[in-house]
């Protein structure tokens, strides 16, 4: 959402700060003076047509790989995990397999932070890979799709 560009209530810009279209308002205020981009002097209703108070998200990934002993069965985990900055928070993650030549399995998918898994056997050996792809949503409903996002396990009997 922007603030108008033609004419300009203080509602407009409680409105655009995500606040109550009736609350008390200063032009003085931090908030106002950030819409503003008036951090001091004059901040007048000219100052605060056409803006937003939106910062875009920035999503950035974090690749994961780990090793692990198979003295006994067991499952070999990958996390592999998106943060986010900017935006309007209240995020959706929504993530997906562009690659998975191994058939590992995908969970908590709906989380900043899945689990990518792959069972195995007791005294033996091998590894999985996957590449991976994260849809973040705010609650504006802004999306950044980030992919590329690689994870992988090893397993080894160690003998």
């Amino acid at each position: 959402m922007t603030t108008p560009t033609g004419t300009i209530r203080l509602s407009d810009v409680n409105a655009e700060l995500g606040r109550p279209r009736n609350q008390r308002i200063s032009l003085n205020d931090a908030a106002v003076r950030a819409l503003a981009q008036r951090p001091s002097g004059w901040v007048n209703m000219g100052s605060l047509r056409g803006k937003s108070s939106y910062t875009a998200m920035t999503v950035t990934p974090q690749d994961d790989y780990q090793s692990y002993m198979s003295t006994s069965s067991g499952t070999a985990i990958a996390r592999p995990a998106v943060s986010v900055s900017g935006g309007s928070g209240g995020y959706s993650y929504t993530w997906s397999f562009t690659n998975n030549p191994q058939g590992a399995a995908l969970a908590n998918a709906n989380f900043s932070q899945c689990s990518v898994s792959k069972n195995f056997n007791r005294y033996s050996y091998g590894s999985f890979s996957a590449t991976l792809q994260c849809v973040v949503q705010d609650n504006t409903g802004h999306t950044v799709t980030v992919g590329n996002i690689n994870c992988g396990a090893d397993w080894e009997s160690g003998m």
